[in-house]
This record gives structure tokens, sequence and C-alpha cells, in this order.
């Protein structure tokens, strides 16, 4: 493996385990592209909040959704 794929592939790992997500997760199917696009929207807009405050209140928003949606 060349050292820049090394890199690449050292990277992408730390980012699934930062995630909490499976290292296959981050390579998606045709199916799953929109997703993708979706949460780079709301990280997009989380570091647009300018605020800790803006902040905190928008992760507890999403965890109430996600509450929400528990069966």
């Amino acid at each position: 493996m060349s050292k820049d794929l090394d890199y690449k592939s050292s990277r992408l790992s730390a980012i699934a385990q930062t995630l909490g997500l499976p290292i296959d997760q981050l390579f998606l199917g045709g199916d799953k592209i929109d997703g993708l696009f979706d949460v780079h929207e709301c990280i997009r807009l989380y570091l647009a909040i300018q605020t800790e405050d803006g902040r905190r209140r928008a992760i507890d928003f999403l965890r109430q959704i996600v509450d929400d949606e528990q069966p």
C-alpha cells in the first residue's frame, strides 16, 4: 500500500471510530447517496451555529427526535 493510501485509510478508520460506525457505513450505495448529502447539511448547519447554547439546543433537539422515534 502506498503512503498516501495508508494515510487515507487510517484517516477514514479514525473518522468511522469517532462517529461510532463500522467503516463500511462510510461507503454508501447509490440508494443511500441522498442520505450522505443530508448528513453533510446537518454538519454544515451545526458548524454555522455561532453560540455554545445554540449548538447545545440543536443536539438536544436531535436527541428528542431520536427518542420520539424509538418503539
